[in-house]
Formats: structure tokens, C-alpha cells, sequence
């Protein structure tokens, strides 16, 4: 049978045990035999750990078999033994570590130790982005063989061939030491992971004045912060859709130009990515708020809106006006309330806005103080981004089954929107072209049978301005 001698250097801490060490195959088990040629007493016995499945440990001249052996396990506290008796062999685990007993009639009682040599790395196994660590390698082996030291993968290490690099990884990196002495190889391998930084919160949500919903937070104090993202809820209930990123860089306010805050609330959350390209977890969400009329009695108004969420709201101001811009304050009203009734409103065409002052500071260049909701109007065409549209646009009938009227005074680019903000129709006014109703006023006739029902935005843009509203599809 086969036999191949591995090593017979070993490193004792009080005396010397000289062993022939070899690996051999029996049975279809690999074992390190350890052949013991004279005993010393409290001899330190350090093997090499690989290359075999079990360890015999033969006793030299034998006496006839008439040995009894003792194996006291070190790694359970000394509370497991493995024994044999009369028997010139001893068979361990691979990798044993403890204390061995051996009698015989010629020696009497004789122990010794055994312990595999060992290296093993620690240090800090998490770090943030731009951080680094010691990998610091520790070992039992004190004899006065070299030592070589192979790291791998090299990405991120100052030395990868010393006990203790140090590691700076720019994403999660298992590293794998080597360690080599009198030919044996001793691997160990750990885990550095990169720590993804806190998530941001969102100061304020709201309308801002071109009618677009505004996201407002302060930026965290960080030299390894590299964007946010913004996400907006879909139109399902707390799943979310990146819809923007804004650099560290840039003033952290996104406006969501696809948002149509006429139509409905929405809800945002924020994200930070890192310069490692690790994403935060979300912030906290924060919605707008919607605000409707309906007529009362006489002259009076009824004002619902779904809450601001995000903070604790203290006050909701109540705000009216003949235009959208001469909206004065006339009530204010709990932040448990979503409902006021305005019994002194003027006759003809109102606007009514929603406002509540935010408890937190948001000063990303400039202070942003409160979120104010959208604007709701009697008038039928809505709130125009340019003051004289009213007098250059109309659109009939509103709500519309089959056909929409668009009339204008001068050549348009017109957009309809769905409610998403995806543009389903794009057109000039010189196309479908009617007749001249009044002079300097032409009509324009667009298809919108094939139109599911529900709320559509339309933009219509000239040289002169844009205006925006919307319409229903019955």
C-alpha cells in the first residue's frame, strides 16, 4: 500500500516529540499517521490541518498491542474522550485538539498534546462606503519557518501579500487568506460588506406654481453621497416606481412633471445611492394633498380634501379668491379635519386652495415653509398657466362622449394626457380644421370615442403661452 510523507517538521512549545507524520489511504479513508518514536511528557504537537480525512496515531515498538489510549477533546471543554484499549493504534477526527493519554507496561503513563496549525483572519466586517479595515491575521504557530501570505481577490487591498492588509472594497467582497508554512497551506476566508447609508427623510410635498407636484428634503452632510432617487406610488397601494434622480450636487427639490395634481394626490419616498452605487432603504412616504369643491346652498361651497401625510398636521388654511392669483386667507381648520363649508363666497367664478405649514425646517437653497394643495375652481376651463388663456382658448362639451371641440385664436401644439402622464395624442391646430366661428376664432374637432372613460389632461401650447386643464371622457 502507498504511503506519502507529507512533512516532519513540527513546532513544540516545551520540548521536542520527534514523529514520522505521513498521510496514507485505508479502507478508502485518507488518515495522518503520526508515529511516535519516544514520548515526552507535556509535549506540544502542531500538525497540518489538510489533506486527510482522520488521524492514527501509531505507537512505535507497539508492546504487543497492550496500550490503552485516552483522547480528552479541548474544543468541548474536556467533556468528550475517545478511548482504546489494548490496541497499538489511536484513531481522532481530522483536526483534533487536545490532550492524548497513552499507558503501556513499558513506559507507564505517558501524555502529550496535539493541535492543528491554525490561521484565521478578524477585524471589522462592515464598513460604509469609502471606509476601510485591518484584516488582521492571527495564528498558534510560533516556529521559525517562513511564513508567505496570498490574498485574493487583490481589489481593494494595499498588500495582498502580508498578514494584515488593509481592505477598502468599494462593494460586498469575500476575501480569501492563504497561508503557507513548511508546506502547509491554511486558507480562511471572511465577509466585508458595505453598509448601506441611513435612509433620507423627505421634508415637504406640495404644488408648486406651475402646477406640478414639488418633493422637498435637506440634504444629509456627506462626502460619499452620489444621488437620490425619488419614487412615486403607482396605482397600486405601496408599490413604487423610480421616477427621477437627482444628483448631491444639485438643490434637492424634484419637480414631477408628470404629475397632474388636479386630477389626484400622490405619494412619494426617497432613496440616497451612495458612490459605491449601494441604495439606501426609502424614507418615510409623504402625500399630497387633493383638494375638491361642490356647490352648496345658494352661494355657499363645500370643501373636502384627502390629508397631508408625512407629518403631524397642526392647522389646515382655508384660502378663496376670484382668480388663482388674488386667493386670500378667509378660515382655518384642525389637522383632524378634511371638510370646510364657505357660506360667504362671492358669486361667479371661485378658486380655492388648501394649506398647511410643515413642523420641519426645509432649507435646501431656499425656505420652503408649506404644502399647499391643488386649486379648485367652478370655472370650466380650470386654472391657465397664462392669465389671458380664458380669452384665447375654450374646449366644449365638457364632459365629452365622441368629439371634443377646441377653439383658438392662433396656431396651438396641443398634448392630451391620461391621468399617468403619458402622452396618447399629439397634434397642430392646423390639423381637422372646422370653420371660422368669429373672426380670428377657428374650431378644431378631436376624435375621442376610442377613449376609455376617466379624466384626461390637455395641454395647448403658443407663442403666447401654455395652458393647461382637463376634461372628462364619458
Amino acid at each position: 500500500m502507498k504511503t506519502k510523507k507529507i512533512t516532519k517538521t513540527f513546532i513544540t512549545l516545551i520540548a521536542v516529540t520527534m514523529l514520522t507524520m505521513i498521510v496514507k489511504q485505508v479502507n478508502a479513508t485518507n488518515y495522518l499517521i503520526l508515529e511516535v518514536n519516544t514520548i515526552t511528557n507535556n509535549d506540544s504537537v502542531y500538525y497540518c490541518p489538510t489533506g486527510y480525512d482522520s488521524i492514527m496515531i501509531i505507537a512505535n515498538g507497539g508492546n504487543g498491542g497492550n496500550n490503552t489510549w485516552i483522547y480528552l477533546n479541548y474544543s468541548l471543554g474536556w467533556g468528550d474522550t475517545i478511548r482504546n484499549n489494548h490496541s497499538d493504534t489511536l484513531i481522532l477526527p481530522k483536526s483534533s485538539w487536545g490532550e492524548i493519554q497513552n499507558t503501556n507496561s513499558i513506559s507507564g503513563f505517558n501524555y502529550f498534546f496535539i493541535c492543528p496549525i491554525y490561521f484565521y483572519v478578524t477585524g471589522s466586517t462592515a464598513i460604509s462606503c469609502g471606509g476601510s479595515t485591518n484584516l488582521n491575521t492571527l495564528s498558534n504557530y510560533t516556529g521559525t519557518g517562513s511564513i508567505t501570505y496570498s490574498w485574493l481577490p487583490v481589489t481593494g487591498l494595499n498588500n495582498p501579500n502580508i498578514a494584515n492588509p488593509v481592505a477598502n472594497p468599494n462593494s460586498t467582497t469575500y476575501y480569501t487568506m492563504t497561508a503557507m508554512v513548511n508546506g502547509c497551506a491554511v486558507v480562511d476566508t471572511v465577509k466585508i460588506s458595505i453598509i448601506p447609508v441611513s435612509a433620507p427623510e423627505i421634508c415637504i410635498v406640495g404644488v408648486d406654481s406651475a402646477k406640478k407636484n414639488m418633493i422637498v428634503w435637506n440634504k444629509p452632510l456627506s462626502t460619499e453621497i452620489d444621488s437620490f432617487y425619488i419614487y412615486r406610488e403607482t396605482s397600486m397601494t405601496n408599490v413604487y416606481q423610480k421616477i427621477g434622480i437627482v444628483s448631491y450636487d444639485s438643490f434637492s427639490v424634484f419637480i414631477d412633471t408628470n404629475s397632474f395634481p388636479d386630477v389626484q394626490s400622490n405619494k412619494y419616498e426617497l432613496s440616497i445611492i451612495d458612490k459605491c452605487r449601494i441604495e439606501s432603504g426609502t424614507s418615510t412616504s409623504h402625500k399630497t394633498m387633493h383638494l375638491n369643491i361642490n356647490q352648496g346652498i345658494n352661494l355657499s361651497w363645500d370643501l373636502a380634501w384627502e390629508p397631508y401625510e408625512g407629518f403631524t398636521v397642526s392647522t389646515y388654511r382655508i384660502y378663496r379668491g376670484t382668480t388663482n392669483s388674488n386667493m386670500q386667507l378667509i378660515g382655518t381648520t384642525s389637522g383632524t379635519s378634511t371638510q370646510y363649508s364657505d357660506y360667504t363666497a362671492p358669486s361667479g367664478y371661485v378658486y380655492y386652495m388648501v394649506e398647511v405649514v410643515s413642523p420641519n425646517n426645509c432649507n435646501p437653497s431656499k425656505s420652503y415653509n408649506s404644502s399647499r394643495s391643488n386649486i379648485a375652481t367652478n370655472h370650466p376651463l380650470g386654472i391657465n398657466e397664462n392669465s389671458n388663456a380664458e380669452n384665447l382658448f375654450s374646449i366644449f362639451p365638457n364632459p365629452a362622449t365622441n368629439n371634443l371641440t377646441i377653439q383658438t385664436q392662433q396656431q396651438a401644439t396641443l398634448e392630451i394626457l391620461n391621468i399617468q402622464g403619458q402622452i396618447i395624442k399629439t397634434f397642430e391646430t392646423k390639423e381637422n380644421k372646422t370653420n371660422v366661428d368669429h373672426v380670428g376664432w377657428s374650431s378644431y374637432v378631436v376624435d375621442v370615442s376610442a377613449f376609455s372613460r376617466g379624466v384626461y389632461m390637455i395641454s395647448v401650447e403658443t407663442e403666447k403661452g401654455i395652458w393647461r386643464g382637463k376634461f372628462v371622457k364619458e
